[in-house]
């Protein structure tokens, strides 16, 4: 008898669903799909907090020595670092005296936001990250993101405390690209990847035959990232109806923890 009842229980709660899909405007199932995600947003940006206490509990297993060893090579690290940015901020200051004395308008475009990868899903169908900036830090639909190893995707959902990246390797992931030493735009796009695999994207508008292997860096044309960011490896050029190249992406996408989000720079009136 209670067998029965559960079953028609889902049997009712599947019926109930799928009218609710047909019947239910688009506009309203996005807000639901939204508020579904801010929900458990909480429990994705968790996910990092855990991260960092189990790493914390780990170095105090630690002993003090090692401890002491770790203390004393991150603060030379730290010591080297800030003498590279101090050289850097000198250099920025240098080179922005001779724009305005020349009256040259500012080159710097973007600037970078560190955000932590929440949650990575690199299925077939669903290629995105989950990092845990939102709108609050000014990130908007569309923006740039790359790591220290090249680009990563784009902005795709905003939310309060959370943001949706799509991968470049994802299908509906699109975007203008060239050859490290020839500067002829051409059409990068992501397409459908097997789980645990190394992550393809396919090159069109190809113009014939092409020497591989060759690296492909970004443009400046899309406004959205900077030119010269490491793309992929062209592999193969085959042709059905024009000319295909695939493209090898880069292995980091499968092992991201950070990535940094290029917000442009509003010039100054």
């Amino acid at each position: 008898m209670r067998t029965r009842i559960v079953g028609k229980f889902i049997v009712c709660v599947l019926i109930f669903w799928v009218v609710g899909c047909v019947i239910i405007p688009i506009s309203i199932r996005k807000r639901l799909n939204r508020w579904f995600f801010e929900v458990h947003a909480p429990t994705q940006t968790g996910i990092t907090t855990l991260r960092r206490l189990q790493n914390f509990w780990a170095l105090r297993s630690e002993s003090k020595l090692k401890l002491m060893t770790y203390c004393r090579d991150l603060a030379r690290e730290n010591a080297f670092l800030k003498l590279k940015i101090l050289e850097q901020a000198e250099q920025v200051r240098h080179c922005q005296q001779i724009l305005r004395l020349n009256k040259l308008p500012s080159s710097e475009k973007f600037q970078y936001l560190v955000a932590r990868v929440c949650r990575r899903c690199v299925d077939t169908w669903a290629q995105y990250l989950v990092i845990d900036r939102g709108v609050g830090d000014g990130i908007q639909i569309g923006q740039g993101v790359i790591c220290s190893q090249g680009i990563v995707g784009r902005i795709a959902e905003v939310y309060v405390n959370s943001s949706t990246v799509e991968l470049v390797s994802s299908p509906k992931f699109r975007l203008l690209v060239h050859f490290e030493d020839k500067k002829e735009p051409l059409l990068l796009q992501g397409t459908y990847n097997p789980p645990f695999s190394p992550k393809r994207a396919h090159l069109l508008n190809l113009k014939g035959l092409c020497p591989e292997p060759r690296k492909i860096v970004t443009t400046s044309l899309g406004q959205q990232f900077p030119a010269n960011i490491f793309v992929g490896q062209l592999t193969k050029v085959t042709r059905k109806k024009d000319w295909i190249g695939k493209v090898q992406l880069g292995d980091y996408l499968m092992w991201l923890e950070e990535v940094s989000v290029l917000i442009p720079v509003v010039p100054e009136s």
